[in-house]
């Protein structure tokens, strides 16, 4: 069910997207941009993106990327910014 709201937002968002560039606008990031993840502040989590990466987290995730994760969490308490750091091995930051 998860998945399936996922592809139904996707395919929303990108029946937006096609409108808008129709118009003549174009988007500002493209595949592979993660220039907001690394110059905002805060960026805002949805309840139903807080249940995919908690399900794919738990469910998916293995090896070192896993080892990495178990890591920022629990150095999350001593220092919040742990959680998102640059820690994690260069090959899984897109």
């Amino acid at each position: 069910m998860l998945l399936d709201a996922y592809h139904a937002v996707d395919k929303g968002i990108a029946k937006a997207v096609e409108a808008e560039e129709r118009k003549g606008r174009r988007t500002a990031c493209a595949k592979g941009c993660s220039n907001c993840c690394r110059t905002l502040r805060d960026i805002p989590v949805y309840p139903l993106e807080l249940m995919g990466i908690s399900w794919y987290t738990a469910e998916k995730v293995t090896g070192d990327i896993r080892d990495a994760l178990k890591m920022q969490l629990r150095e999350y308490k001593k220092n919040p910014s742990a959680l998102f750091s640059r820690e994690m091995p260069a090959r899984y930051i897109q």
